[in-house]
C-alpha cells in the first residue's frame, strides 16, 4: 500500500507539471530534391533530421533552451534565434537557401538577416584564400577592414542581448585565429613578421569548457590550435598521435568536440573502422555525435573492399574530361583535395615522390580538386606553378560533386585506391606520406 501511495503521488505530480513547450516548424523549399533532408541543430546539443516531401515539411521540435539554431540543407545553412514554443515558418529555394532563405516571423528573420549579412562579409573579405595571398602588412590592414565591416553589421541590427554579447566577444577570437594561421599557411618565417603575427595566442586560455560551448569563434580557435599541433607532431603516425592527445584531455565539451571534429573525417571504410568506433564510444559522452558516427559507420559498409567504385567524369587540366572507366586495366590512386586545404598541400611533395617511385608500375595517380567552380583559374595556376603531375581533374560542383558525395567524403585530403576492374581496394587509403601506402601497393603487386 505504501509503494502504491508513492506511485500515485508521483503520477499526480507529473500530471500537474506544465508540459514542455513545443516549437512548431513548417517550410516550403522550392527545387528540393526527392531525397532532400532538412537538419535542425543547435543548443543544447540538439539535432533532428526531417524529410522534405514535394518541397514541403511540417514537424515539431522539442526545443527546451533558447539559442541559435541552424537549418541545414545540403551545403546550405540558414540560422536564427529560437525560444521554446516558437512557431517557425521558412521559405526558400534549395539553390539559394543560405543567402536568400527567410523566416515569416519578424524577430527570427532579423536574426537570420544578420547572419546572412555576416556570412557575405566573411566570404568577401575574410577568407583564407584571399587574405593569405597578401604580404603581412597588407594582410593586417585587410583583416582589420573586414572586422570593422562585421562590427558595423552588428551595430546596425537590433539582436537579442545574448547574441550581441557573444558576437562582440567573437571578434577578438576570430582575429587571433587568422593571425595564428597566417605564418602556417604562407610558410613565412615568424622572425620576419610584425609583432602581432609572431605569437598571437599568447595569454589566451584555451581550456574554458563553458566558452567553448557558447562561442563558436572561441571553439574554432581551440579546434584550429589542436589540429595544427596534431598535424605538426611527427612523433608517430597521425592517427596514433591523435588518439594519444585525445586520451590526455579531461572529459568534457572540448574533448567531445575535438574527438568528433577529427574522427568524423578520420573514420573511413577501411580495416581500422571498428577500432576507431570503439575508441570514439569510449572517449565521447556526446550522444548526438555518437548517433552521427554510428550513422556514418553504417553508410561506410557499402564502400568496403571489393565493392564497385563510384565513378567520376571531370575536367582535365590538360583539356577535355576524364572518366574512371577510361583507366580500366590499371590501379587508380585518387587524391581528393583543394587549393585552400593546408593538410592537402602538405601531402603534395610526398605524392610527387610516390608518383616518381611508381612511374613504371601499373597505377595511375589521379588528383581531384573539389574547389568551388569560381576558383577554377586558381586551381589551374596551382597545378601549373607547383608542377603537379599525374592526372589533374577538377570536380564539377565542389563538395556536392557526385564522386565525393558517393564516397561519403566530409574531410580532405582523402585518398582512394581502385583496382584494374574498377572495384574498391580502399575507400580510405593511406596518405602518400605514410609507409603504409607502400605496404598496400606491395600487397597489390605494385612494386
Amino acid at each position: 500500500m505504501r509503494q502504491l501511495l508513492f506511485l500515485s503521488l508521483a503520477v499526480l505530480l507529473a500530471s500537474c507539471q506544465e508540459p514542455a513547450p513545443i516549437t512548431h516548424l513548417s517550410a516550403t523549399i522550392t527545387g528540393a530534391k526527392e531525397d532532400a533532408v532538412l537538419t535542425v541543430y543547435g543548443s543544447p546539443d540538439y539535432k533532428k533530421k526531417i524529410d522534405i516531401v514535394d518541397g514541403k515539411l511540417q514537424d515539431t521540435l522539442m526545443i527546451t533552451k533558447a539559442g541559435i539554431y541552424n537549418f541545414a540543407l545540403g551545403g546550405q545553412n540558414l540560422r536564427t534565434y529560437l525560444e521554446p514554443g516558437d512557431v517557425v515558418t521558412i521559405n526558400g529555394d534549395a539553390e539559394t537557401f543560405n543567402a536568400e532563405g527567410s523566416f515569416t516571423d519578424k524577430k527570427q528573420q532579423t536574426v537570420a538577416a544578420y547572419f546572412q549579412a555576416k556570412s557575405k562579409i566573411m566570404e568577401e573579405h575574410l577568407t583564407i584564400r584571399s587574405l593569405y595571398d597578401m604580404e603581412p602588412d597588407s594582410f593586417l590592414i585587410a583583416l582589420q577592414a573586414g572586422e570593422e565591416k562585421l562590427q558595423a553589421n552588428l551595430a546596425a541590427i537590433t539582436l537579442p542581448k545574448a547574441i550581441t554579447d557573444r558576437e562582440l566577444e567573437a571578434f577578438g577570437f576570430r582575429t587571433k585565429r587568422l593571425n595564428y594561421l597566417y605564418p602556417i599557411y604562407t610558410e613565412k618565417e615568424k622572425a620576419t613578421l610584425p609583432e602581432g603575427l609572431k605569437n598571437p595566442l599568447a595569454g589566451i586560455d584555451l581550456t574554458d569548457e563553458n566558452k567553448f560551448k557558447t562561442n563558436e569563434a572561441y571553439a574554432s580557435l581551440v579546434d584550429t590550435k589542436f589540429s595544427m599541433d596534431l598535424n605538426q607532431d611527427t612523433t608517430g603516425e597521425y592517427e596514433e598521435v591523435f588518439m594519444e592527445k585525445i586520451s590526455a584531455l579531461p572529459a568534457g565539451n572540448i574533448r567531445n568536440a575535438l574527438l568528433y571534429n577529427t574522427m568524423r573525417y578520420m573514420v573511413g571504410p577501411n580495416d581500422k573502422l571498428d577500432g576507431y568506433m570503439d575508441f570514439f564510444k569510449e572517449h565521447s559522452s556526446d550522444k548526438v555525435a555518437l548517433a552521427d558516427m554510428e550513422e556514418q559507420y553504417e553508410a561506410y559498409q557499402g564502400l568496403m573492399k571489393g565493392n564497385p567504385s563510384p565513378s567520376f567524369d571531370y575536367e582535365n587540366h590538360k583539356g577535355g574530361k576524364t572518366k574512371l572507366e577510361e583507366l580500366r586495366g590499371k590501379y587508380v590512386y585518387v587524391d581528393v583535395w583543394a587549393t585552400w586545404c593546408g593538410p592537402c598541400i602538405g601531402e603534395l611533395p610526398s605524392l610527387k615522390a610516390k608518383e616518381e617511385k611508381y612511374h613504371d608500375a601499373n597505377v595511375e595517380f589521379v588528383s581531384i580538386s573539389i574547389d568551388e567552380v569560381e576558383d577554377n583559374e586558381k586551381w589551374k595556376e596551382m597545378v601549373k606553378n607547383r608542377e603537379l603531375s599525374g592526372i589533374q581533374l577538377m570536380a564539377d560542383n565542389a563538395w556536392q560533386s557526385s564522386f565525393p558525395k558517393d564516397y561519403k567524403i566530409n574531410g580532405i585530403p582523402r585518398f582512394i585506391l581502385i583496382d584494374p576492374a574498377g572495384n574498391i581496394v580502399s575507400a580510405d587509403a593511406p596518405r602518400p606520406s605514410s609507409d603504409e601506402l607502400d605496404e598496400m601497393f606491395a600487397v597489390e603487386g605494385l612494386e
